[in-house]
């Protein structure tokens, strides 16, 4: 089993049929006004590419958001997925989307991130999200 790509999105829907549906996809920054952080909403979207002896069996995707100091911000998410070999394609790996919604994430501070995705307790990747502190724009003074 491979990890075909992950990435964090807006919102993000895969489809029976395999296909995925983006809204604002593939962002690693985000540029808050203030600290803590509250995103409203973000989903992180995970492709598994898993061979044919793999399939017919319980997975377990497990994704966990840790801080560039090591700390867990958020409990670990855990999904269990069981992939089917293809009826008309046996010998060819199995496409697994899977999306991962966050609601009201709290991001203390400026820095990075990460969420680091594990499938069967095997880190099969890391996505980096970082969170910048803009300044808000002085207001101009008349002359």
């Amino acid at each position: 089993m491979r990890l075909a790509y992950a990435f964090m999105a807006h919102a993000a829907e895969f489809t029976p049929d395999g296909k995925i549906y983006v809204l604002g996809g593939d962002f690693e920054t985000l540029r808050v006004p203030v600290l803590p952080a509250i995103q409203p909403a973000m989903t992180l979207v995970v492709k598994l590419e898993v061979q044919p002896t793999e399939c017919q069996r319980e997975h377990r995707l497990r994704v966990e958001l840790i801080d560039e100091d090591g700390a867990k911000l958020h409990p670990e998410i855990v999904l269990p997925f069981t992939p089917q070999v293809r009826a008309e394609h046996p010998h060819r790996a199995v496409g697994v989307g899977l999306v991962i919604g966050y609601q009201g994430l709290q991001l203390p501070k400026s820095g990075g991130y990460a969420f680091h995705v594990l499938v069967d307790d095997l880190e099969a990747g890391i996505v980096p999200l970082f969170v910048e502190q803009i300044k808000p724009a002085a207001q101009g003074s008349e002359h």
